[in-house]
């Protein structure tokens, strides 16, 4: 009973946290659409972005298949292309920092390098293209991409984090009480063995008195 208690206490843990920060995200999502758009299809392309977003971290959930986050970014990536060159939209990296951040936890550490120098430099190039084509000035369009895309990114960077470290105390939480009930059949097998063993002994003890006396008896009788 208490061990289903605890299951269904870390599945509770586990869905609060996935509410809360998909919460965050269609929160985020919608005051960045709602400051930043000016016209339908601009809503349309960030809606796009945080759509990926709140997918990609439901992917990594595992309510989903695992290819979703994949798709999602290709999505977040044409958003950032498309708001950056099109749109002049910094916000549009409020989807690929999410996206990006939930596809690199969940490759393997020795691959997780190449794919951020990988996807900072795609970052890095549709800004430099930005700069290039932009009839105002390439200072004025890094500064503005430079505080303010990296503010946006910051904010999705730390709720993915977040989400991950909170899911990683969880699942430390289910293996240590995976462990304990593994100890706890250790510790029953040990009882048991210790209490067969001292049954068995005074068993032995007294055949072993009874077969002295038998002897005795023999030369006497």
């Amino acid at each position: 009973m208490r061990s289903e208690r605890t299951e269904a206490t870390q599945g509770q843990l586990r869905m609060l946290n996935l509410n809360i920060v998909f919460a965050s995200l269609c929160a985020i999502g919608a005051l960045l659409i709602s400051i930043n758009a000016e016209n339908p299809v601009h809503a349309v392309v960030l809606s796009v972005g945080v759509a990926a977003a709140v997918l990609a971290s439901r992917g990594w959930s595992g309510s989903l298949s695992s290819r979703v986050p994949l798709l999602c970014l290709v999505a977040a990536s044409a958003v950032w292309l498309v708001g950056v060159l099109v749109l002049d939209d910094a916000s549009a990296s409020f989807g690929i920092s999410v996206v990006g951040t939930v596809v690199l936890f969940q490759l393997p550490r020795p691959r997780r390098v190449a794919a951020a120098v990988a996807l900072g430099a795609f970052v890095v190039a549709v800004v430099v293209a930005r700069m290039v084509t932009s009839p105002g000035g390439a200072l004025n369009v890094l500064l503005d991409h430079a505080v303010h895309s990296t503010s946006v990114a910051v904010v999705g960077v730390t709720l993915v984090f977040l989400n991950h470290l909170v899911s990683g105390l969880i699942t430390e939480l289910e293996e240590s009480r995976e462990r304990e009930a593994e100890l706890a059949v250790a510790r029953e097998r040990t009882r048991f063995a210790s209490d067969l063993h001292d049954i068995q002994g005074h068993t032995l003890h007294v055949v072993k008195l009874k077969t002295a006396l038998a002897r005795r008896l023999v030369r006497t009788d």
